[in-house]
């Protein structure tokens, strides 16, 4: 009998080290799905970040403004910030935007379509590029947007 009350010793250690095991990994894989998570939200947040700042800086831009932005010499490229748009809130950090219109070039082929028009291959075009980029302080999430626009010269 007393051989037995040792056995019965030993396998309550091996359970007990077993289920000690198993919490152990457990808790270790819950983490790890909890920052993929966070970072996947972080992601989606940057995304919708570089997207409203193109939306809103779009809104701003108008063939005016980029006629007057063209300077006399017309080089390639140069860039006229739009500027950065108020901070957001996003509960782990501040969202960060930041917008700006980069100059490509005259007499180069119209896009095809937009706004019903025909656009014949013959016409030629101003084309300017508007960046935005947002980034989530705190981490190293961003995402940066370009949107093309064209005036037929």
């Amino acid at each position: 009998m007393k051989k037995q009350q040792g056995a019965v010793l030993l396998m309550a250690m091996i359970f007990l080290i077993v289920i000690t095991i198993i919490g152990v990994s457990a808790v270790n894989s819950s983490s790890i799905k909890t920052q993929v998570a966070g970072n996947n939200m972080s992601s989606m947040l940057v995304y919708n970040g570089a997207e409203s700042a193109l939306a809103k800086s779009a809104n701003h831009v108008d063939q005016q403004n980029l006629i007057s932005a063209l300077p006399p010499f017309a080089p390639n490229r140069f860039t006229v910030p739009v500027g950065y748009l108020p901070d957001e809130n996003a509960g782990n950090g501040t969202l960060k935007s930041k917008a700006g219109v980069k100059f490509v070039g005259t007499g180069l082929p119209c896009p095809i379509g937009g706004s019903g028009m025909a656009i014949s291959s013959a016409m030629k075009c101003k084309v300017w590029v508007l960046d935005a980029e947002s980034r989530l302080e705190a981490t190293n999430a961003k995402d940066r947007h370009l949107l093309g626009i064209a005036i037929i010269e």
